[in-house]
């Protein structure tokens, strides 16, 4: 059995299989929504239902009784039940889905027992191909994938380079850092994947607010606009929190960033170390004292995903943020 979902207001429309999700079928058929986490817990893939219905395997946790009262539904879990009928931001055709291909390892820099640069070639040779802000899937046994966002320059390069923290027990991860995983290494790989692109015109304010290796993304998207010689004269400012200054892998490059371009600002902040001199806690509220009224200005955001919902949430009360302005990228529970 399949149930056809049309996108409101375009000429959008595909076929869904019988359990499949709306963001599953909606790859199949090279259609792009709106993605981050793909579990239900960001909220970045929330649509409007404007007619027929669906069902969770999981608890979609970002929908709240108001979200559900008002027929919004989550994109990436949701399984229709139905035929239906939704509105989708962003959603547009692509010419072709990701493609499959092999990898091989060129570099693995260790920043320090958490951190690492992975630097990746394509095992038969040609340019990466992906938007600043996508991400690369690496395929393991067991049909297990992991993700990791490219933090190089989406303007042709041969070589690119993607930050990766370790997580104790994590398939790929433990294999990286136990030195499995290593220059000469093979990798089967997918590419590119995902929504969290620059979509900021000129003379808009944009706020990048990441955590973690959330700045890759963000390093992705500043390297490409550089490149393009597209950095002059945008209004951009960057919040990296991070637990301690060693984490700052990117300090000097981004630092000399901000003296190059007079409207860049960067905003480093510290969580766990007494004697870094800089801004320290969290980024929610050294955010919402720097920037102020953001009522007309794009907010990406990249961390956890309670990260993402606390920040997204607090500038929302405190400095304005509109929901339609805010584009993330989240991961982790």
């Amino acid at each position: 059995m399949t149930y056809k979902v049309e996108i409101a207001n375009s000429d959008i429309s595909f076929e869904v299989n019988e359990k499949e999700t709306i963001s599953a079928a909606a790859s199949r058929n090279n259609i792009q929504l709106s993605l981050a986490c793909r579990m239900g817990a960001c909220g970045a893939c929330k649509g409007k239902l404007l007619s027929g219905s669906v069902q969770y395997e999981k608890q979609p946790f970002a929908l709240s009784e108001e979200d559900k009262a008002n027929q919004a539904v989550l994109l990436c879990t949701a399984i229709p039940v139905t035929d239906l009928v939704v509105q989708a931001r962003g959603a547009k055709r692509i010419e072709a889905g990701p493609q499959k291909f092999k990898v091989k390892v060129v570099e693995t820099q260790k920043i320090n027992d958490t951190l690492i640069k992975l630097v990746i070639k394509k095992e038969e040779g040609g340019r990466f191909d992906f938007e600043a802000g996508q991400v690369i899937n690496f395929m393991l046994p067991g049909d297990v994938q992991r993700s990791y966002s490219f933090a190089s320059s989406a303007t042709g390069h041969k070589h690119a380079e993607l930050l990766i923290r370790h997580i104790p027990g994590g398939l790929f991860t433990g294999k990286l850092f136990d030195g499995e995983i290593k220059e000469g290494t093979i990798l089967e790989a997918e590419a590119p994947l995902g929504t969290f692109t620059f979509k900021t015109p000129k003379g808009k304010k944009a706020v990048f607010l990441t955590t973690g290796t959330g700045i890759a993304p963000a390093m992705s998207i500043l390297r490409t606009l550089i490149d393009k010689k597209d950095m002059d004269g945008r209004d951009i400012t960057l919040f990296w929190g991070v637990p301690y200054a060693s984490d700052l892998c990117y300090l000097s490059e981004l630092q000399e960033m901000e003296a190059r371009y007079p409207k860049f600002k960067f905003i480093p902040v510290v969580s766990r170390e007494e004697s870094w001199h800089g801004v320290k806690g969290r980024i929610t509220i050294p955010a919402a004292t720097e920037l102020g009224d953001l009522t007309d200005t794009d907010a990406y955001l990249c961390g956890s995903t309670p990260m993402v919902r606390s920040v997204s949430d607090y500038l929302a009360v405190r400095c304005g943020l509109k929901e339609e302005n805010v584009h993330s990228d989240a991961f982790g529970g």
